[in-house]
């Protein structure tokens, strides 16, 4: 799924940060098997320059979380995952509101 709106736009970019912290915030819940890519990571591995490190292609500067199912999961487990990574994004949305409230006010005072 997209994390575009959690680190993309001029009231929140800040290198991916926000995207990362959610997979951050989904495993000290508990919740393995997600993994974040902000499409913003380059890494040389032997004199060869990958950029969107870790992702599918080079074009992918879109952040996204992906989340690993496995073979005997039940319905209940996938409604946990779910239930879970709702209550992340929400907060994740909170904390940037919050933040963007107190960049206006302090131009405000300025």
């Amino acid at each position: 799924m997209t994390l575009e709106n959690f680190s993309i736009g001029s009231d929140c970019d800040d290198g991916g940060h926000a995207a990362t912290e959610v997979g951050s915030m989904l495993f000290t819940r508990g919740v393995s098997g997600t993994r974040v890519m902000t499409g913003r990571q380059e890494k040389a591995v032997e004199g060869h320059r990958f950029k969107c490190w870790g992702s599918h292609s080079d074009e992918a500067t879109t952040p996204y979380l992906t989340a690993a199912a496995a073979i005997g999961m039940d319905r209940a487990e996938v409604d946990l995952f779910v239930r879970k990574l709702d209550k992340v994004l929400a907060e994740v949305k909170e904390k940037r509101k919050r933040k963007k409230q107190e960049r206006r006010k302090d131009k405000s005072e300025d």
